[in-house]
């Protein structure tokens, strides 16, 4: 077994565990430690560290796509309301016409709603 030794902060962010539980567990003998240079450093075990940092990188991940999933989401939902906008102002103001160039309907603005304006 290959053990490491971190100082008190690294293990606070790795372990996610405040700096006053450390100094406690540490004062309590829970926590094998030694002092260097007046700094704590705490024994762990090499595969702890691996484990954890993988652990991180992996809900890390998650967290990104699901971001990404939320942002095109958005987007999305953005261009919908952008299109109810301009609905809503065709039915109150009845500002368009039809057209039908070559054959085919096509409304037409004569005015431009007030929303894009």
């Amino acid at each position: 077994m290959e053990y490491q030794w971190i100082d008190i902060n690294e293990y606070s962010r790795i372990f996610e565990i405040s700096i006053s539980t450390i100094r406690r567990r540490i004062k309590s003998s829970k926590l094998e430690s030694q002092k260097k240079n007046g700094k704590y450093l705490i024994k762990v075990l090499t595969d702890q560290l691996i484990k954890k940092d993988t652990k991180k990188n992996d809900s890390n991940n998650a967290a990104k796509m699901e971001n990404e999933k939320l942002k095109k989401r958005i987007k999305i939902l953005k261009q919908e309301i952008q299109d109810f906008k301009i609905l809503i102002d065709i039915y109150e103001n009845k500002k368009f016409v039809l057209n039908q160039p070559s054959g085919k309907d096509i409304l037409r603005r004569e005015k431009p709603p007030a929303i894009l304006r």
